[in-house]
């Protein structure tokens, strides 16, 4: 029986640990490393918390002019820490191509705190 018990305990410290240590899981780092050489857009998108309400941000690069060269890496990368921050999806565009769109939600009740960089060949 206390073989059991130690099992679940190890198990239930396991997961705890995981979800922790992991603030990786709601930052995006989408990189073809060997050509990511040249930086063409970074920005901060910082929200302060609302009371019971979910926070939507998109960041769509290029803006409004026209990027002719292709996008070799991404990184939206949560700053908050302990599982506080939001979630970074790619909607559009991305990796080999000459635009992205970067959605980003806070979990409810809380802000945002995200560093977006992008880089070309």
């Amino acid at each position: 029986m206390s073989f059991k018990v130690l099992l679940v305990l190890s198990a239930f410290v396991a997961i705890i640990s995981a979800n922790v240590a992991d603030n990786g899981a709601h930052s995006i780092k989408s990189c073809d490393t060997a050509n990511a050489n040249t930086l063409v857009y970074q920005t901060s998108v910082y929200e302060d918390p609302k009371f019971l309400t979910k926070i939507r941000r998109t960041v769509t690069w290029p803006a409004l002019s026209i990027n002719n060269a292709e996008i070799t890496c991404i990184m939206a990368i949560d700053l908050d820490t302990h599982g506080n921050g939001g979630y970074a999806s790619i909607t559009s565009g991305g990796i080999h191509e000459k635009e992205v769109e970067i959605k980003i939600i806070s979990q409810l009740g809380k802000g945002l705190n995200y560093m977006i960089s992008i880089y070309t060949a």
